[in-house]
């Protein structure tokens, strides 16, 4: 497992404590949560571009990539198609998802989901990267839909999915790296 999942998931169980133990503080400041984790996430990856740089700038062969060889715009490419192109993906992802939930709960009377919930819904999609949030996205839709069914059946009302989001952001993401091929991921590069 790479580093910056081992930082995603130190994000996720962190919130999903804070949102078991401390569900109030979580309500208040689950949005602060989210911008923290864009933070980090963008920060390991500025941190790696810099990396990459020291590394062709120290080869004899790759020194030739980075001026006054080459413009400085062929290596902000190369960073940005393969660091930052999937999180800013995941990013987007997320805020799509995010809009549609919260214009559907308002249009419903808030029916669907807690206030705080919708943000966590984001930063669910946005932790799981890319290509994770195309896992994350059915495992959550069948997910509700078997626990709602469970719901239904058993006269209950509706099931929430309020605790569910964090930890099958988790599933994902230790799926992701121990089960799924890498010949398969492969597949997903931007």
């Amino acid at each position: 497992m790479a580093f910056i999942d081992y930082a995603i998931i130190i994000l996720l169980v962190s919130a999903f404590g804070a949102q078991v133990f401390l569900r109030s503080f979580c309500a208040r400041h689950i949005r602060k949560f989210f911008y923290a984790s864009v933070l980090v996430i963008f920060s390991i990856v500025s941190y790696w571009s810099y990396l990459q740089y020291k590394i062709w700038e120290g080869n004899p062969i790759s020194k030739f990539l980075l001026p006054p060889y080459q413009p400085i715009t062929y290596f902000v490419g190369y960073v940005g198609s393969r660091l930052f192109a999937p999180w800013l993906l995941a990013l987007a992802a997320a805020m799509l998802v995010a809009y549609a939930a919260r214009y559907l709960n308002r249009r419903f009377e808030n029916r669907f989901f807690e206030k705080e919930e919708i943000q966590i819904i984001g930063m669910g999609i946005f932790l799981t990267g890319w290509p994770g949030f195309l896992f994350y996205i059915p495992l959550v839709l069948i997910v509700g839909l078997l626990s709602s069914s469970f719901y239904f059946l058993f006269f209950r009302g509706r099931a929430p999915l309020y605790f569910l989001w964090l930890p099958l952001a988790i599933l994902v993401i230790l799926t992701k790296n121990w089960l799924i091929p890498q010949e398969i991921l492969r597949a997903f590069i931007l």
